[in-house]
């Protein structure tokens, strides 16, 4: 992006914008999770050494912090389609269910 000449096609030069903030924003949690489980092992093996109750427990709340925002990163890299970041439309259609299907509907819709 700092080359000479890279903004002389400006179309082409957002869509490499584009792609790198899309990386970037990927990148970025993976290493903020990487940093927590180095900081969880420091914490760990504080508490070991110390045998202090309080660091136990902060490790434990971090570790389960962590799991947490892994499960959420594991939801961002399963959506890696290039279309997945768009919105999209959605229709809720009650089918041939009665009263109670349209009821459903309208709950979800809500």
């Amino acid at each position: 992006m700092t080359s000479p000449g890279f903004w002389d096609d400006p179309d082409k030069a957002q869509g490499i914008v584009a792609a790198n903030n899309l990386l970037k924003g990927r990148l970025n949690p993976f290493l903020a999770l990487e940093d927590r489980a180095n900081n969880l092992d420091e914490v760990i093996e504080l508490a070991k050494e110390t045998d202090d109750m309080d660091f136990a427990h902060e490790a434990n709340s971090d570790f389960h912090a962590i799991l947490k925002e892994l499960d959420s990163f594991e939801l961002l890299t399963l959506l890696d389609k290039p279309t997945d970041s768009t919105n999209a439309y959605l229709s809720i259609q009650a089918g041939a269910g009665g009263t109670e299907a349209c009821d459903w509907a309208e709950m979800l819709l809500r």
